[in-house]
């Protein structure tokens, strides 16, 4: 019974952790996290400030505590340079996910930097190189629902102050660590009616290869990502995208096809939509508004690998939100490529 026990609890675990580090970067919407996904978006917008924020739930339909994240990043522009159609962006990225009954938690905090350089004055060949720096900190923050089969035994034999040795490391478990992160974002526009954004970044530079055989887990992540908007008509734009990330045992492509139509009765709100494929994983489906510069959405996971069996099909939900602030209008590249309009 001790054995049975403690090894489904240390399964669990494994797979807790196995879920945080999968999770890296695991969202359906994931321009609500432009910073998570690549430092180099850091400042790479149209405007002086962004905010982004966005919540995911999963695993809730057959795991009683499933898993959740909420994310925060605010990044903006300064017009600094060693030439005049250059710019530096700053940020700062907030994130924390629980997982299990344990409550097994992720809390990362994280600023960044990112250096733009237009090749042109017209802002339609824009080269960025991003740095994002931060701290990580990983505990089990429910202790009171892990149970040993030693606990049980001694409690049974009527033995209330026996303390388990396995309860005490759950309770002494708390990690910090350092992260870093760069990389390399190119924003094209290609012709009038189109654009193109690609860009990779390389996660968990720190750390060697002692602390990665630790419970931290922390694999060395490349992340790689590109799109094409494209205007196919005075108030309709599409925009397929892919992206990818692979890490020691865990890999993950996304395609997805976008879509954002202006309602011309209301020439400031912009419905957006799109579907996309987790390879492997998931259907996707995306939908939400933009009214002027603040833009909602939400988006749905519908489970089509093996897990299926478990969870009925029922994957993630995620909800995000996004408000970008114009106090000066330097950088001012084509809006009609870095715009959230167009």
């Amino acid at each position: 019974m001790k054995t049975l026990l403690t090894t489904c609890v240390c399964v669990l675990m494994s797979l807790a952790m196995q879920v945080c580090e999968a999770q890296d970067l695991h969202f359906t919407n994931y321009k609500f996290a432009p910073l998570m996904m690549n430092p180099a978006n850091t400042g790479a917008f149209y405007g002086t400030f962004r905010i982004n924020g966005i919540y995911r739930d999963q695993f809730d339909s057959f795991i009683k505590e499933g898993y959740s994240t909420t994310l925060i990043n605010v990044d903006g522009t300064m017009r600094l340079g060693f030439a005049e159609h250059h710019w530096v962006g700053w940020g700062v990225d907030i994130n924390s996910d629980k997982a299990g009954d344990l409550g097994f938690k992720n809390t990362m905090g994280r600023v960044s930097a990112a250096y733009h350089a237009a090749l042109d004055a017209n802002y339609k060949n824009v080269i960025t190189l991003g740095v994002q720096y931060g701290t990580v900190q990983r505990r089990i923050n429910q202790i009171e629902n892990a149970l040993f089969g030693d606990y049980l035994q001694e409690f049974n034999s009527g033995n209330n102050t026996f303390t388990s040795p396995d309860m005490q490391m759950f309770e002494n478990y708390k990690e910090t660590y350092t992260d870093l992160n760069i990389g390399l974002l190119y924003k094209g526009v290609l012709s009038e009616r189109m654009g193109l954004e690609a860009g990779a970044a390389v996660f968990h530079l720190l750390g060697s290869e002692q602390d990665r055989s630790q419970m931290n887990r922390q694999f060395i992540r490349i992340n790689g990502h590109a799109s094409i908007r494209y205007l196919a008509s005075e108030n309709f734009i599409i925009e397929p995208a892919i992206y990818t990330s692979f890490s020691q045992g865990f890999n993950d492509i996304s395609i997805q096809l976008n879509g954002e139509y202006l309602l011309k009765n209301l020439e400031t709100s912009i419905l957006l939509f799109g579907i996309g494929h987790r390879v492997g994983d998931a259907l996707q489906v995306m939908a939400g508004m933009q009214y002027k510069k603040v833009r909602l959405g939400l988006a749905y996971d519908f489970t089509i690998s093996s897990a299926s069996a478990y969870n009925s099909g029922n994957g993630g939900f995620e909800i995000g939100l996004q408000y970008i602030i114009n106090v000066t209008k330097r950088p001012d590249p084509e809006p009609v490529f870095f715009c959230p309009r167009f």
